[in-house]
């Protein structure tokens, strides 16, 4: 993202190998031992005879690593240890999101061309965002249950968990706390999707050593705004998840520039796209980076 825009307002700080798709013709038959050069089994031959329930659950899955799974305790009591109070909470989110059509195959699946599987992903994002399985207020006040719900969407796809804590976390969280009264309207409608946004952070030559950031954002005491400006293509905000395609407004952090006189890094809300049109404002410059 390269801006020379006016930006919306400051954040003022009020409080401190492939895809693998294993088959049955990816393995071993099951009565055939797998051997190194010298012929010496690096596995013992499969005993199907062997293979049954694991104690405490009633399983009956028969694959070529089941008769390893054996252990020496109940594996249920392993996942009520493991997932302790949210084990309920996971069971709830991952029984909604495998009994929706829209998240039948994990998008990096799907041989769709790149414009289409982001269009999905947003669809996928505004389920997430109707369920509201957290509310706006516990992103802040329950970040436990927020990062458990990041783990249960990333099991889904890593594409549209980083798609939803961008815009929950790093753009609505980021205004309600670095923000002031009058930046409440712009938390509201991005609980909506009613704007759609990211964090501009990192740049070309500058990724997260903040000090050494390029961007400013000077005073306009004419219009009473703020102009945000890339000095070179070193300043280019760079790796800005969302920006390129997607998002209409970003969280930009700039070098406060006022009266000629740096201070330091701010956070500033900017717009980077119409809303009706989707095309970028005048003075914004967005590209696509690729595939990472």
């Amino acid at each position: 993202v390269s801006t020379q825009s006016t930006g919306e307002q400051p954040l003022q700080q009020t409080q401190n190998e492939k895809k693998r798709k294993f088959s049955s013709s990816s393995l071993k038959p099951e009565n055939q031992e797998i051997t190194n050069n010298n012929s010496t089994p690096l596995t013992p031959p499969l005993d199907l005879s062997k293979i049954g329930p694991e104690e405490g659950e009633g399983a009956s899955s028969i694959s070529p690593v089941h008769v390893y799974r054996n252990a020496p305790f109940v594996t249920q009591e392993m996942i009520k240890f493991l997932e302790g109070p949210y084990l309920e909470f996971n069971k709830n989110v991952f029984d909604k999101i495998m009994n929706d059509p829209i998240f039948r195959q994990p998008i990096i699946e799907l041989d769709l061309p790149r414009d289409k599987l982001r269009e999905l992903c947003y669809l996928q994002l505004r389920r997430l965002i109707e369920w509201n399985f957290i509310s706006g207020k516990e992103l802040a006040s329950k970040p436990l249950l927020y990062s458990q719900y990041i783990n249960c969407i990333q099991h889904v796809d890593a594409s549209l968990a980083a798609f939803y804590s961008l815009h929950t976390g790093l753009f609505t969280l980021f205004i309600e706390k670095m923000g002031s009264e009058r930046h409440l309207p712009f938390v509201e409608k991005a609980r909506k999707l009613e704007i759609l946004g990211c964090l501009a952070l990192t740049e070309l030559s500058h990724g997260t050593n903040v000090k050494g950031i390029m961007t400013t954002a000077t005073f306009d005491f004419a219009t009473q705004g703020f102009i945000l400006h890339t000095a070179d293509y070193l300043a280019t905000k760079w790796w800005i998840g969302v920006a390129g395609k997607v998002a209409n407004y970003a969280v930009v952090i700039a070098n406060l520039i006022l009266n000629g006189k740096n201070y330091g890094v701010h956070p500033f809300l900017v717009p980077l796209r119409d809303l009706i049109s989707h095309q970028p404002l005048s003075g914004v410059t967005v590209g696509d980076l690729g595939e990472k």
